[in-house]
């Protein structure tokens, strides 16, 4: 059954009580996040992956500082497929001086590399000052002005924690230096961004806060592969919609999220329940595809912090292989040729996965998962944990 009809269906539930049954159970999950121990002066992970320099693959270094988490997380219990919080301090607050420390470790372990891209991330929104305040950005950007080899930098963070007045800071404080803001979409259509991802936003928000700064800075958008309560087909006919609204907004790059298992998540809950499977890599080939050639999107490639348990599989066959065509060879060169060219007999089950259809409208989908984890999930999270 088509995205729209079983998403748009009209039904007797309300979205709102839907809404709020979702936000209790991720509150409910979250509470029982790992403690974990830290020390204040180190980052969570740091790492190299493909970039794109005006339009030429080059390496970037991904720098994922420690900081207390997401707000969104504490505020409105976050992202249903977001297992980035236990990496976190956990809404612990460190100083500008311990910030500062976490950077200048791991940039100097890569010293000296020809990396003329640098990623800052935090598993939340660098531009939030409740997350990192201002003078610790700051005191980075100092050294980061400094780089000589780095020409462009990405800082990651909601749309609601950029303005005018932030970004025009920092490009002060960069110089010459390239910005790019990167921030999650994840969906076009509001009733997967409320009632299944939890955004906290719906898309004509996400599209007028990027319409205030984008003449101000470069923007990338990230679009999600497969969320909960979707079918395969679904899922790929989401991500293409999204990937060509992203387009509408005139970004500099799009990147493919493929959604990954991470514990203490929503999606993690449902599948130990039986109820979601990570997208197929052949679907994340057929949303390449279907997207066109001239979009040039990149594909995550599955490098959360904390490490995810599962990621995206075809079967034991192929999987590697797939992934290496999909996060290797495409992500340099855009080219989908060798992954048309490959075959394999799961190819013939993914197709199958494709007739899956639900019948339940959107809401009663959530609803029903919602009380199955509430009924085994948690409880089992708890096991986990004593």
């Amino acid at each position: 059954m088509a995205l729209q009809s079983t998403i748009f269906e009209p039904n007797p539930i309300r979205c709102k009580d839907v809404q709020a049954e979702l936000k209790s159970v991720l509150i409910g999950i979250r509470s029982h996040d790992k403690k974990v121990f830290f020390e204040p002066g180190r980052a969570l992970s740091s790492d190299i992956r493909i970039g794109y320099l005006q339009g030429r693959p080059v390496e970037r270094l991904v720098i994922t500082l420690r900081s207390p988490g997401c707000a969104w997380v504490r505020k409105g219990g976050g992202c249903t497929m977001c297992g980035h919080y236990p990496g976190t301090t956990q809404g612990m607050a460190l100083s500008p001086q311990d910030f500062v420390a976490q950077f200048r470790r791991e940039a100097e372990r890569y010293r000296g590399g020809d990396l003329p891209i640098l990623c800052l991330y935090n598993s939340g929104s660098v531009l939030n000052e409740d997350e990192i305040q201002q003078e610790a950005l700051s005191g980075i950007l100092f050294d980061v002005a400094r780089m000589d080899g780095v020409r462009k930098v990405v800082l990651e963070s909601r749309p609601e924690y950029c303005s005018e007045e932030k970004i025009g800071r920092i490009r002060k404080q960069i110089g010459e230096k390239d910005l790019e803001i990167a921030m999650g979409l994840e969906s076009c259509n509001d009733r997967v961004l409320s009632l299944t991802l939890n955004k906290g936003f719906v898309s004509g928000e996400f599209r007028r806060m990027v319409e205030r700064i984008r003449q101000y800075v470069g923007i990338r958008i990230y679009v999600l592969l497969k969320g909960p309560f979707l079918t395969e087909r679904e899922a790929i006919e989401d991500a293409v919609s999204s990937i060509r609204f992203a387009r509408t907004l005139s970004p500099r790059e799009i990147h493919l999220e493929p959604a990954t298992l991470q514990k203490h998540t929503l999606l993690y809950s449902l599948h130990q329940a039986g109820l979601y499977r990570l997208p197929w890599l052949w679907s994340i080939y057929e949303v390449l595809s279907r997207a066109g050639a001239e979009n040039r999107v990149y594909v995550s490639p599955f490098n959360h912090m904390p490490r995810p348990v599962h990621i995206p599989e075809n079967c034991p066959d192929c999987s590697e292989q797939v992934r290496g065509l999909l996060t290797r060879h495409y992500n340099a060169t855009f080219d989908l040729l060798p992954m048309k060219r490959f075959q394999c007999a799961c190819l013939e089950k993914w197709k199958k996965a494709l007739l899956k259809e639900d019948p339940r409208p959107l809401p009663l989908r959530v609803l029903h998962g919602l009380r199955a984890v509430r009924g085994g999930v948690l409880s089992h999270d708890l096991e986990e944990e004593s």
